[in-house]
């Protein structure tokens, strides 16, 4: 995730973006670890 960081300021882009991008792949894997965990 923290390299994505780097990439994304060294392109120019806000840190805002990192941001959003990062907790949007958070709270995914967080769900799907809560299904995956409910099911098994």
């Amino acid at each position: 995730m923290f390299t994505s960081l780097s990439h994304r300021l060294f392109g120019g882009e806000n840190f805002k973006v990192w941001i959003i991008e990062t907790a949007n792949d958070s709270i995914n894997l967080t769900i799907a670890g809560a299904i995956i965990t409910f099911f098994n």
